[in-house]
């Protein structure tokens, strides 16, 4: 029988043009899935990119600028 194996990556930089899952960006902008939501909801944050009907990603550069608008940048992750 075969294990699984498991894949562990390095974070991209939020710098280096990639997607977030709602998760991650989470780890970045440490509010509550709701507030997050209601934020996107009232503009407050950028909205995700839609993948299908049930996945939603967000852009790092998006992120990026709202970080840097609260001046919380940790430019690492």
């Amino acid at each position: 029988m075969q294990t699984a194996k498991t894949l562990t990556t390095t974070p991209l930089p939020l710098t280096t043009p990639h997607l977030l899952r709602e998760r991650q960006v989470l780890q970045h902008f440490p509010v509550s899935r709701s507030e997050l939501w209601n934020r996107v909801r009232d503009g407050r944050f950028p909205a995700p990119v839609k993948l299908s009907p049930k996945v939603a990603a967000w852009r790092s550069v998006d992120v990026l600028r709202v970080l840097e608008e609260y001046g919380c940048v940790d430019g690492a992750a």
